[in-house]
Parts: structure tokens; sequence; C-alpha cells
């Protein structure tokens, strides 16, 4: 008869249906290891012989994420085995356990085959990252000085400021006319994060932006910069941050032009949410 202890052991590890025989060499050297050395050889199991989450019973992406592959992993160290008619290897945690798992494989079922059709990046290459925002160094620097530019016709000569054909620039000065000064506490600045959004390149992109951006351009030498209505913070974060990825999209899908740019707007609105998932902030 069995001791409780051993009941407890049992109910512990994940028990799979493969017989001995379908075992490599390797995958028994794995099995015989304690604590993570087991826990990594139940895993690999598991997804080579279910497609189906062990929490929810849905079926999981093909192929899933490392991502994903890594939370699986960290979250069976915590779950029993809850075997059921639909899913042999099912596993039962406390809610707050799986959550993320769930609505992760969720989101890469539904969402990365759309961002695959689109074109939209499962990879960014962050390592040339910097050098291609600090090619735009002139760019932001004409939109920050605001300075100006003289079109001539053979009647006329007429001047515009730079920052006016900015859509971003306008956006922002249309939401500071309907709510007043940007706002410094966390519930205002989320409330225009909107405004702001790097699209595909997620949270992460956002952050190395945000940090070449004040690299290229030191606080200190910014005491003769005028971005009324808003401060150079604001400024860098709800007009900066989005010309520069805007054009790092236009680059990507080879667009031009002001139709381009409108495109590469349209883009980087549709795709944010995708690229938070996929890129957060590390």
């Amino acid at each position: 008869m069995r001791s409780q202890s051993q009941n407890e052991t049992e109910d512990s590890v994940l028990v799979l249906p493969r017989t001995e025989s379908q075992l490599t060499q390797s995958d028994k050297s794995s099995s015989e290891g304690a604590g993570t050395s087991k826990i990594t050889f139940l895993f690999k199991l598991l997804i080579s012989l279910s497609d189906l989450c062990p929490f929810c019973d849905k079926r999981l992406p093909d192929p899933c994420s490392p991502t994903l592959d890594k939370l699986l992993l960290e979250i069976t160290a915590k779950a029993t085995r809850d075997p059921r008619p639909r899913n042999a290897n099912g596993l039962k945690a406390p809610l707050s356990v799986f959550a993320s798992f769930c609505s992760r494989h969720e989101w890469e079922s539904k969402i990365v085959p759309l961002a695959e059709k689109r074109g939209w990046p499962k990879v960014v290459d962050w390592d040339n990252f910097q050098e291609r925002i600090k090619e735009m160094k002139v760019e932001m620097e004409v939109l920050l000085y605001d300075h100006v530019f003289v079109t001539t016709s053979r009647h006329n000569q007429n001047e515009a400021r730079v920052r006016n054909s900015s859509h971003f620039w306008v956006q922002a000065l249309k939401t500071i006319s309907k709510q007043g000064r940007m706002k410094g506490d966390v519930q205002s600045r989320m409330a225009n994060f909107d405004q702001s959004l790097p699209g595909y390149y997620g949270e992460l992109g956002y952050a190395i932006i945000l940090e070449t951006i004040q690299e290229m351009f030191p606080a200190d030498d910014l005491f003769d910069v005028v971005v009324e209505p808003m401060n150079v913070q604001d400024f860098f974060e709800y007009v900066l941050i989005p010309e520069v990825a805007v054009r790092l999209i236009m680059e990507d899908m080879d667009l031009k032009g002001q139709d381009g740019m409108a495109k590469a707007v349209k883009i980087a609105k549709e795709s944010w949410s995708y690229g938070s998932q996929m890129f957060p902030a590390e």
C-alpha cells in the first residue's frame, strides 16, 4: 500500500502515454535527472505528444514561439496531473499560474498568422536598430527646432514651418486643445499613449527609440528649443518617437512619399497590439 507522501509525489509529476521503446537514449538520460532536468524532459514529451493546451484544452499554435515554450516550461513545475477525456495530458493549477500562458497561445493562434500575411516582422535586427534611428538625426533636428522651409513659385514666395507638416505634431496640438497641456500623471499619459505608438516594434522598440533620441539630443543642449504648448519630453514622446517609427516602417515596407507615410501611420496603429506582445520591454 502506498503512503500519502508517495501519492503526493506521483500527483505532482506529469505522466504521459509514451512507452519506453519510444524514448531515445538521450530522452532516458534526461529523465534520470532531478528537478529542472525532469521538468524539461516531461515538457518536451508534452509538446511532442499533444497539440492541446494542458490547461484550457484549446489547440496550441503550430509551431509555438520560444516565448510560449518558455512559459509552459515555467508553469509545468507548478501544476499537477488532471487528465480529462478530451485531453489525456491535462494539468491543473491556480488560474494565476496559467492565465498568462493561455492568453499568450490564444494571441499567437489568432494574431501571428495575420501579422505574417501583412508582412509584420517576427524578428527585428535589434543590433542595428539604433544606427537606423541615428541616420534620421537631421530630419528629427529639423522638426525639433521647427525650421522654416521656403517654397517659391513664379510670382510668390511662401514660408512654412516644418512641424506643421507633421501628422503627430498636429494630432498632439488637437489633443491639447481639447484637454489642456499633456499632464505628468501616469493615468493621463497612458490616455495619450496611443498617439506615440511605434507599431510592430512594440515596447522594446519604443524604449530604444526614446533612448536613442535622448542620446542624440541631450537635455543640456536644448535650452533654446521651443516646443510650446508642450515640454521637450512630451515632444519626444508624442512627436519624435512616432515620426521615427513611421520612417522605419516605411523603410521596411519600401513605402515612399506622403501616401507611403499615410500607409505607415496606419500600419503603426494596426500593428501596435502585435508589437507589444511580440517585442515586450526587457
